[in-house]
């Protein structure tokens, strides 16, 4: 999330905090404003924060609130400042300093709690959401952010389906206030997508391209929610336009290698896979995907090496293991492929995979 980072909304800022409106000199250039003041200090950290010099504008801003230590336009600036900096923690300080004084600020409340979302604080961020929209019920965004936050915190929690009708509900109210904004469409399409209700994911994914028909992104969602309700071709399709336009998005030739690989079209899949190696090297699932393809087709010495690079990137890829020792007892190697069912073994019990264990179980009960 990038958020406020124009000089014009930071002057904005200054003047819904009721801070003093910086006066841009006209005699003087950048750099070289005479700063006596605390407005002085706010000016030019300001025009610092418009060209990102984040920690230039911090220490202008430091000597502005030692001038005037409640001049909450600094404090609100400095907690921008940090935020794009990453320090979540100092930018909710500098936040927190601006809602002493305004506690009903539902803009310094929201930008509250997207930090607090940074730092994986779901429960304050949902309060300081909680707060903005009771203060101000009418900004879309603040919906769509609690939506966020209450979707992780349920996915950390692993909680059922249903408790996440109050993350549609926030999107609901999102569209409802803005219903051409492409996003909300997007991020209810994806919860939709994790409860697997696919038709209805879609649907939203259809809307948010209507609305954004460049957004490569958005055809791989909709080609991902496509592959849940298995309509490959269609997922084909969608993937297929990601790339035209995005050549370099990595993810759209891998899920179009894994559509190819389920129509047992491996070549393609295989060309697929390469291509997203390409574009990132250390990408393991492409090569145990591309793996499971050279295997399909007999070409059980490629099969390995892939499955080889896999394990180097990932060592806990149990699946790995396992299709490399079913490659391994097609070739009789047969000491080879006992090993590697155990590691998966190992792997798939202390990861809690049942059913994965008992697979290999057999495998191992039947090798000779």
């Amino acid at each position: 999330m990038k958020f406020i980072q124009s000089l014009a909304i930071a002057l904005s800022l200054a003047i819904s905090l009721g801070g003093p409106v910086p006066q841009v000199g006209a005699t003087l250039p950048v750099g070289a404003i005479a700063q006596t003041s605390a407005g002085d200090f706010l000016e030019s950290a300001i025009e610092k924060l418009d060209r990102r010099a984040y920690q230039e504008a911090i220490a202008d801003l430091d000597k502005a609130i030692e001038l005037d230590p409640d001049l909450v336009s600094a404090y609100a600036a400095r907690g921008i400042a940090k935020h794009h900096l990453r320090d979540f923690g100092g930018a909710i300080a500098d936040f927190s300093e601006v809602l002493e004084r305004n506690p009903s600020d539902a803009e310094m409340l929201t930008l509250r709690g997207i930090d607090y979302l940074y730092l994986g604080d779901y429960d304050r961020a949902i309060a300081d959401f909680d707060r903005a929209i009771e203060s101000d019920g009418e900004q879309a965004d603040i919906y769509m952010l609690r939506a966020d936050a209450r979707s992780q915190k349920l996915a950390l929690e692993q909680a059922p389906a249903q408790r996440y009708d109050v993350v549609i509900a926030d999107y609901d109210r999102a569209i409802a206030l803005d219903g051409d904004n492409p996003r909300y469409y997007q991020r209810r399409g994806q919860t939709r997508a994790r409860l697997r209700q696919s038709e209805a994911a879609i649907a939203d994914y259809t809307r948010a391209i209507e609305l954004q028909p460049t957004n490569a992104n958005l055809y791989v969602l909709r080609g991902n929610a496509y592959d849940d309700a298995a309509n490959w071709q269609n997922a084909l399709e969608d993937y297929t336009r990601a790339i035209e336009l995005n050549p370099d998005l990595g993810d759209a030739y891998y899920n179009r290698g894994v559509a190819y690989r389920r129509l047992n079209q491996c070549d393609r899949a295989i060309a697929d896979y390469s291509k997203a190696l390409q574009l990132d090297p250390d990408d393991f699932g492409a090569y145990l995907n591309r793996g499971v393809c050279h295997a399909s087709i007999n070409q059980l010495d490629r099969a390995i090496a892939d499955y080889n690079r896999a394990i180097e990137r990932n060592p806990n890829l149990g699946e790995a293991y396992y299709n490399r020792a079913l490659a391994q007892q097609q070739l009789n190697q047969i000491e080879a492929a006992r090993a590697d069912f155990e590691k998966a073994a190992d792997l798939y019990q202390q990861q809690g995979q049942e059913t994965k264990l008992r697979d290999v179980l057999n495998a191992l009960r039947n090798l000779p």
